[in-house]
């Protein structure tokens, strides 16, 4: 047998699910920002490491632009020139030669958007996440310049 309803419920359904939607929304298109952070610096580790074993394994008669290149490259559309910075470091004391390391820094802030447009509703502020990754390796050969190529 069925229990009749009470005219009072009708919309508790619909009411229990206006207050717990946006919440649920909220944390739904919170972890998708988060996701794409992640993802966002995957790539960019990528592209360090990537630049500075490109570093290491070349000569750099052309100034290191060729190594600069292939590090945005790799980062996928995600920095510019002025986010790269290359340096080579002496570790045994003396000159820049095989064995002592070339470094590959990307600056990177990223911005999230999904919270960032939801915090814009309830003017609040979210901070940009600064993912500033470095790629080391060892020279192989010997160079040319040993300058670097920051800006």
């Amino acid at each position: 047998m069925q229990r009749p309803r009470n005219h009072g419920e009708l919309g508790q359904g619909l009411v229990e699910f206006a207050v717990i939607f946006p919440i649920f929304l909220i944390f739904v298109l919170g972890i998708l920002d988060l996701g794409i952070a992640v993802q966002q610096r995957a790539t960019l580790q990528h592209a360090a490491r990537e630049g500075a074993r490109f570093a290491a394994t070349r000569d750099n008669s052309d100034g290191g632009t060729f190594v600069m290149d292939r590090t945005i490259d790799q980062a996928k559309g995600l920095v510019e020139e002025t986010d790269v910075c290359i340096t080579y470091e002496d570790i045994d004391g003396g000159e820049i030669d095989p064995g002592d390391a070339v470094d590959v820094e990307i600056e990177y802030n990223y911005e999230p958007f999904i919270l960032r447009t939801i915090a814009g509703f309830f003017q609040g502020d979210v901070p940009d996440i600064d993912m500033t990754v470095t790629g080391s390796a060892r020279l192989e050969k010997e160079l040319d310049d040993t300058d670097g190529l920051c800006p």
